[in-house]
């Protein structure tokens, strides 16, 4: 299991250093789990418990619409963090489910360890602040990919 913190280690230093001290609040901290595929983490109607690190395979948050229909708003693989993000940040119950579309390495932190962790880390607030930056950035990015066709076909 030492290559999921590895992993975790190797993302979070494309943006910042990271001190042994706080690798070592990791270790403690993120709890590492080998999820089987089609399995919901977090069903919708609950407040999120966990914040994922998805160390291999794919996650998808979706919804039911109104028509009793799936509806998929966040897709992604690993290596890469995980959630409902504003429910498990606020603590609130979420309309969105987890699901694991493919066997999956994650490493989870609940959200009373993420905030613990957040007193003693010395990097964990700049990397917060850099990895919604980032964040920001791609989904820019991803808006100019999706616009763009749109205006070169006049449909706009």
């Amino acid at each position: 299991m030492n290559h999921y913190y590895q992993t975790l280690f190797q993302y979070i230093e494309q943006i910042i250093t990271m001190p042994e001290s706080d690798k070592n609040q990791c270790r403690h901290f993120f709890q590492p789990l080998h999820v089987p595929k089609d399995t919901i983490l977090e069903p919708a109607g609950k407040i999120p418990v966990y914040h994922n690190f998805i160390v291999s395979g794919f996650m998808r948050n979706f919804y039911i619409d109104d028509k009793g229909e799936e509806v998929t708003v966040d897709l992604n693989d690993g290596p890469r963090f995980f959630t409902s993000y504003y429910h498990f940040m606020n603590q609130t119950v979420s309309n969105e489910s987890i699901h694991c579309i493919t066997d999956c390495e994650l490493l989870r932190i609940t959200a009373t360890d993420a905030r613990a962790s957040a007193q003693t880390s010395i990097t964990q607030k700049d990397y917060t602040i850099r990895l919604f930056q980032k964040i920001q950035e791609e989904d820019k990015l991803r808006m100019n990919d999706l616009w763009l066709p749109l205006t070169l076909n006049n449909v706009i």
